[in-house]
């Protein structure tokens, strides 16, 4: 549904601070990024019932401290992003009846503070804002950290599909929709658990958490060098540069029920997103290399991250037609190009993986044999 993929959303923005924080501790740490349903208990004749009352995200993150809050304020700031305009505060108010907000920061000053928010389309009439704020010192022992908290759906239905959601389905929906981020930030990972209270009081038995066994650790890793390619001087042709830059690809193996078929994705900022234009199929549409589990190949590199737009997963990135035949635009630049970077990594993958290798020897078989067949231009055909 519309609110179930909305509060996955939400997750995801707790999720971005994975890897951003306590960088340097590396593993799983005891402070853990919470989620949690509170249900009520309803007291019938023959048996009890159960109905939805609140949604809880808590993270341990920076929190809304000055500059966080007043881009809060202010819808379609653009000061973070120009794909970030701070719309979510939109959501809550369309879904949920009150949000609240307590979040516990480290201030300018040094001091510790504490600043309530309530966001609420009941408040417009009254106070002429859908937001009310409150900012307090709290002592320095009181730990860091945010508490999103939704009540009363405005939808019922919305209200009786989250009070269906378990624990379990919660955390495997989870899992399938992030795992790419999961895998790429492995190692900086917090914990991420799932918990089910009622009445507020906290069900012990229906706590869910990601944990490493749920993360697979890489297969295969491997580093290349790609070098950069500029125009020759009439803008015909290409020539490699002396300078490059390292490129690393990792595999990951993962049941059909997370992964349905085998990906190659870039990643970028800690985030994995389709390698569009690119041509993996010869990877991608392979027999398995596991029978059981399909495999997600990531390719990363500090050249991918450099390419990244404000429009997060927007590669600016060129072909090697492009770059011949758009020349006037890049007359003088220098560029990794999509097919150096597809080239090596099908070398590299498919020289890891004995399946893979034949696929490709048998493409290139094919191919050789039209090309005698039909007397082609070998260079031209293979451009």
């Amino acid at each position: 549904t519309k609110l179930t993929k909305y509060i996955l959303k939400k997750i995801n923005i707790l999720l971005e601070e994975i890897g951003e924080n306590d960088k340097d501790l590396g593993g799983f740490y005891d402070d853990a990024q919470k989620i949690r349903k509170n249900h009520a208990k309803n007291k019938k004749l023959f048996s009890d019932s159960y109905s939805f009352l609140s949604l809880h995200i808590e993270d341990n993150g920076s929190g809304f401290n000055e500059g966080s809050f007043s881009r809060f304020e202010r819808l379609f700031d653009e000061s973070k992003n120009r794909n970030n305009l701070g719309s979510g505060r939109l959501q809550y108010l369309h879904y949920f009846k009150y949000t609240q907000i307590v979040s516990v920061f480290l201030a300018n000053d040094g001091t510790k503070k504490k600043r309530t928010i309530l966001l609420s389309m009941d408040y417009y009439k009254q106070y002429g804002s859908v937001i009310y704020s409150k900012l307090e010192q709290v002592s320095e022992n009181t730990p860091i950290k945010t508490i999103v908290s939704f009540f009363i759906p405005l939808n019922e239905e919305d209200g009786n599909q989250l009070g269906d959601i378990t624990t379990a389905e919660l955390k495997e929906s989870v899992l399938k929709r992030y795992l790419n981020n999961f895998c790429i930030n492995r190692d900086n990972l917090q914990r991420l658990e799932f918990h089910l209270s009622i009445n507020d009081v906290l069900d012990e038995s229906k706590t869910e958490t990601i944990t490493l066994e749920d993360i697979p650790q890489a297969d295969y890793h491997d580093e290349f060098d790609i070098n950069y390619s500029t125009l020759n001087e009439k803008g015909t042709g290409v020539d490699l540069c002396s300078d490059s830059e390292t490129f690393m690809v990792d595999a990951y193996f993962l049941p059909p029920s997370i992964l349905n078929k085998t990906e190659i994705r870039l990643t970028s900022k800690g985030e994995s997103f389709p390698a569009t234009g690119f041509n993996f199929s010869l990877i991608t549409e392979a027999p398995r290399i596991d029978n059981d589990k399909n495999t997600l190949f990531l390719i990363s590199s500090d050249y991918l991250t450099d390419r990244d737009t404000d429009i997060r997963g927007n590669l600016e990135l060129v072909s090697r037609k492009d770059f011949v035949e758009k020349r006037n635009l890049f007359m003088g630049q220098r560029q990794i190009l999509i097919d150096d970077i597809e080239n090596n990594a099908i070398t590299s993958i498919t020289s890891q993986y004995p399946a893979l290798k034949r696929a490709k020897e048998e493409a290139q078989s094919n191919l050789d044999s039209l090309i005698e067949l039909f007397s082609l231009d070998k260079d031209v055909v293979q451009a």
